[in-house]
């Protein structure tokens, strides 16, 4: 007779990412000979990830272009996840309480074998080491559990106080365009005012230089008629005419005098008068000139302010994308996590049921196994299926120059010039290949998310060169390129193409289960 033998292997990995922390927990029964009531089998999978460098920052500034609606779906789908950690713990809590039902029942059960081995004189240590083993595992994966989701908890607070951050922000930035947008405004009326006044001075000029020359016109008239009338006195004075006439003609002469004499004040005045406005007008052009230089350093001052207000807009533009792709992954990670809860509640509820309602047929399937020993001979055992997300990788090369790799947590891209070909002439290898031109494009599914266009640079052959994201500048050497982007992000298809546009390269990263 050979002893039956049952064989149950746990094994936890950690995917070996930069700043990442993975864990994959599988767990699999099979067979008849399981030691679970019922027999059958049951696999479980689940794999949790915390961020390291991954984690999103915002710079400081405000974005004055983003919608209040989006911000409002943020902040619910925040709310939303918020809901279903709570439920998922919920959950999780009446999951320890099982677990702790079945700790129970395997007491019952060590009890049972303990009544048998007394009455079979049968050694079943080997059956308590499993059970002990089984259960200090399972408060392993509990505890695992339970750290993980602090984590995540903590991870969430953080995320939901910089939203908020952001939000302040971005008020106190509409805030400050809405001041310099008024302040322009009563600066463009003041001067709108003061272009009106000068309009009119210059009317009224025009107007007192009408009059002046009228008056010198009339001054004119006077004289000419003062200098007849003197030719008239003459005349008459001449050809010894009538007292009655040289009298009118002096009482006439006398009138013009006098009408010139009172007309005299009058264009001394409006002479006066005229330098006067000159006067003005010369310090109101002054005036003018200096508001209009004041206006365009405002101008400038203002352009500047807004176009750093942009850079800053684009920047938090480029972190909320990296922002949506964690919560992407958090999601995926919420959903694996509540698959995982799922099937071990059914799988919980199933021993209980068998538990609760056929314990004398578990005493009764112990008893046969350790009376079976004598059977076949065959033995029985259980193994562990290991179950884990793949990456997936494919790559394609029309020329010299491939996508080398990619890293996952989107830090850097590696391009390498692998030609082997030789030249006609003389027989040596080709030196290196001018990239002068070249754009490497990232896409997800279809939308292109980032590209980068190479500027006059040469890759010898066998060399490879890296690009690295903006978030991971410091990892960069020397002779290593640092691009404008944040991340590259985790899947997605990269494509390299030549200063024609022509597809020379592609490398294609998936996620699959």
């Amino acid at each position: 007779m050979s002893q039956e033998k049952v064989e149950i292997r746990r094994n936890i990995k950690t995917a070996p990412t930069i700043g990442t922390r993975s864990t994959v927990i599988n767990r699999t029964s099979h067979g008849g000979g399981s030691i679970m009531p019922g027999g059958g089998s049951r696999s479980v999978s689940m794999r949790m990830s915390m961020g390291g460098n991954s984690a999103p920052s915002f710079a400081q500034g405000a974005v004055s272009s983003m919608s209040h609606k989006n911000v409002a779906n943020v902040l619910d789908t925040r709310a939303k996840e918020k809901t279903e950690m709570n439920v998922l713990n919920e959950r999780f809590a009446s999951y320890i309480e099982k677990v702790r039902f079945v700790e129970a029942q395997n007491k019952a059960l060590l009890a049972e074998i303990d009544r048998l081995k007394k009455q079979k004189n049968f050694d079943a240590s080997e059956i308590k080491e499993l059970y002990e083993q089984e259960i200090a595992d399972s408060r392993k994966i509990i505890d695992d559990l339970s750290d993980e989701k602090a984590k995540f908890d903590a991870t969430l607070v953080s995320l939901q106080d910089q939203l908020e951050d952001e939000r302040r922000d971005r008020i106190n930035a509409e805030k400050t365009v809405d001041d310099l947008s008024n302040k322009i405004d009563r600066l463009n009326d003041q001067l709108g005012n003061n272009e009106g006044e000068l309009a009119n001075l210059r009317l009224r000029i025009e107007t007192l230089e009408d009059e002046n020359a009228r008056l010198k016109k009339d001054k004119r008239t006077l004289q000419d008629d003062i200098g007849r009338i003197r030719a008239m006195n003459e005349m008459r004075a001449g050809l010894n005419r009538d007292n009655m006439e040289t009298m009118s003609a002096r009482e006439e002469s006398k009138k013009v005098k006098g009408k010139l004499n009172e007309l005299q004040p009058l264009i001394s005045q409006l002479q006066a008068e005229n330098a006067m406005l000159k006067s003005r007008l010369d310090g109101l052009q002054a005036q003018y000139d200096d508001e209009c230089r004041e206006h365009e350093s405002d101008v400038q001052r203002l352009q500047s302010s807004i176009e750093r207000l942009q850079m800053e807009m684009d920047t938090v533009l480029q972190e909320l994308q990296i922002l949506q792709d964690a919560k992407l992954s958090l999601e995926l990670e919420i959903a694996a996590y509540r698959k995982l809860l799922e099937a071990e509640e059914t799988n919980m509820r199933r021993v209980v049921e068998h538990s609760s309602g056929s314990r004398s047929g578990g005493a009764q399937l112990l008893s046969d196994m350790i009376v079976s020993k004598g059977g076949s001979g065959d033995s029985q055992k259980s193994t562990l299926s290991e179950s884990s997300n793949k990456i997936l990788v494919q790559r394609t090369c029309r020329g010299d120059i491939s996508i080398e790799n990619a890293q996952p947590d989107g830090s850097c891209v590696t391009l390498k010039n692998s030609s082997k070909k030789k030249s006609t002439s003389g027989g040596k290898d080709i030196v290196s290949v001018s990239l002068k031109g070249w754009s490497l494009k990232k896409t997800v599914n279809g939308t292109t998310k980032h590209t980068y266009t190479f500027s006059d640079i040469s890759l010898l052959k066998g060399k490879e060169i890296k690009l690295f994201s903006k978030g991971a500048a410091e990892l960069a050497k020397d002779s290593d390129i640092v691009c404008d982007i944040f991340s590259w992000g985790l899947s997605g298809t990269f494509t390299l193409n030549d200063d024609k546009g022509v597809e020379k390269a592609t490398l294609t990263i998936k996620t699959a289960a």
